[in-house]
């Protein structure tokens, strides 16, 4: 087969991107040839250019030059009433290399904008969206989802309608989508996002001292002390991630924590900050509450961590904390497991689904700050339940591998490219 991976940023800088790779080279080993169509900003490159980045030939489309008079009014209206201001010049571009390149599969990420794009220039080719969660999501109350907007909304739906497949990485969406009415569940397939090996513990030195190095590291990096317990969130800071109700399980957290003669955990938010409609500055928003709840000494925000240092952070830290509203996923969740950090997290993120079944994770509801101290409280006070939900974590997490992830993906691809999922939503 040759498939095509239509997505919006593909470089090894970039922290979501080991996951893309490790699939597309799993892919290409299977025997399919696979290509990436990207986009970069970049004055100094041409406005299309190809290269091999791992193997994989990858074309890009260079948004820097899409500015020129003929386009200005184009963008402008895209930005306006779109809410993406490169949808035509992506759209013009995708029909330009189909109709130099023939592919059997389209694998588009995100319904909007990427899926609606596809919907206008695929012509033939069948293609198959990778649902994302900010392209299907309706948060309007977080700043969250294209769908809050009303000609993405419509787009949005005609990208899953005219998919030969609608992939989604988590239980939990299936029922977010058969929810919302955006596509009938024999037109969805479950695929889990890949764990890339870079995410497990190394094999030298043991799990133990992994974990017992980057706590040494971690506290010489942000001054926190290695004998206070560390509550982590590391993700970018913007409100659907539900990091308010962090802030306000602090209080009870160090409260619960002090009766039992316990050293007050240090409650680390790493991530680089998103300014939004009704927020503002989402990390000047957090710190002010936690100032008017008396606990801002008891957080560091460190803004963003590197992709090469996230594993030694997640294992350094004795909780990972997901507050999300709702998420497709949460990767770092699943991340902190494969490292034996036990994670308390959301019923409403998609990495609990994978989690909470098998007793890896304590799973809360969203927007409940007791229940989200509760849980941060149990797993530093309770060595057993530590111990069982960190193994069972583990557990869950070598399931994600790259190659059981990439036999399930590439049972849907050929699905797909035969076309029988949009065959399956018409009968």
């Amino acid at each position: 087969m040759r498939a095509l991976y239509f997505i919006g940023s593909y470089s090894p800088d970039l922290m979501g991107n080991a996951g893309h790779e490790a699939v597309i080279q799993a892919m290409s080993r299977r025997g399919h040839e696979v290509a990436v169509l990207t986009q970069v900003n970049d004055p100094a490159q041409p406005a299309h250019s190809r290269t091999v980045y791992a193997g994989v030939p990858t074309y890009r489309i260079n948004l820097a030059h899409a500015g020129g008079v003929p386009t200005k009014p184009l963008r402008f209206a895209a930005g306006r009433f779109l809410s993406y201001e490169h949808s035509f010049t992506l759209m013009s571009s995708l029909r330009r290399h189909l109709r130099a390149n023939h592919y059997d599969l389209l694998h588009v990420e995100g319904a909007y904008p990427f899926g609606a794009v596809a919907v206008l220039a695929a012509g033939r080719t069948p293609y198959m969206v990778n649902v994302q969660g900010a392209d299907v999501i309706d948060l309007p109350e977080n700043d969250y989802g294209y769908r809050r907007y009303r000609l993405p909304r419509a787009a949005v739906r005609l990208s899953l309608d005219r998919a030969a497949l609608v992939r989604v990485n988590s239980p939990f969406m299936v029922g977010y989508l058969v929810g919302e009415r955006l596509a009938a569940p024999n037109r969805i397939v479950v695929v889990p996002r890949v764990l890339e090996d870079s995410a497990f513990p190394p094999g030298d030195p043991s799990l133990e001292a992994f974990r017992a190095s980057s706590r040494r590291r971690l506290a010489e990096q942000y001054g926190v002390g290695s004998s206070r317990p560390v509550v982590m969130s590391l993700s970018r800071l913007h409100p659907f991630k539900g990091l308010e109700y962090l802030v306000d399980a602090v209080p009870a957290v160090v409260g619960a924590l002090r009766e039992r003669d316990l050293e007050a955990p240090v409650f680390l938010l790493c991530g680089p900050s998103r300014r939004t409609e009704r927020y503002g500055d989402y990390r000047d928003f957090l710190r002010e509450r936690a100032e008017r709840l008396g606990v801002a000494h008891h957080i560091v925000f460190t803004g963003q961590v590197a992709h090469p240092e996230v594993r030694w952070h997640l294992a350094a830290a004795d909780v990972v904390a997901s507050p999300s509203i709702i998420e497709a996923l949460h990767r770092v969740a699943l991340e902190a497991a494969a490292v034996g950090t036990p994670t308390v997290i959301t019923e409403t993120t998609g990495a609990a689904s994978y989690l909470a079944p098998h007793d890896a994770c304590l799973s809360v509801p969203a927007r409940d700050p007791q229940a989200l101290a509760a849980g941060i409280t149990d797993l530093l006070t309770q060595p057993a339940l530590y111990e069982s939900v960190s193994n069972n974590g583990m557990r869950v997490a070598e399931t994600l591998r790259i190659e059981p992830v990439a036999e399930e993906l590439e049972i849907a691809w050929l699905r797909a490219a035969a076309g029988r999922g949009a065959q399956a939503g018409s009968s």
